[in-house]
């Protein structure tokens, strides 16, 4: 799968292999993407957003698993990483 994002926050899952797109996840609100990150083990996606806090989606759900809360993200997160995976 390939993951791309557009300037309204949504990330689409496309298929390597056809183009085709095969999902879209949409957070509950607003926010330009500036990253994406892939768990090594391909689990878990961290989405950066411009103007929000950090989120991360679980791929196979399609589905977001946890998103920062915005009272304590006011600041602009540039880069993450996923740490400890075996």
């Amino acid at each position: 799968e390939v993951f791309t994002a557009d300037g309204g926050g949504s990330v689409f899952v496309t298929d390597a292999v056809t183009g085709r797109e095969t999902a879209r996840l949409t957070p509950p609100g607003p926010g330009e993407v500036h990253a994406l990150r892939l768990s090594p083990d391909g689990k878990r996606l961290a989405v950066l957003f411009r103007d929000r806090g950090p989120a991360v989606w679980d791929v196979a759900g399609r589905r977001m698993a946890w998103e920062a809360p915005a009272d304590v993200f006011h600041f602009f997160v540039r880069d993450a990483c996923f740490v400890g995976d075996h």
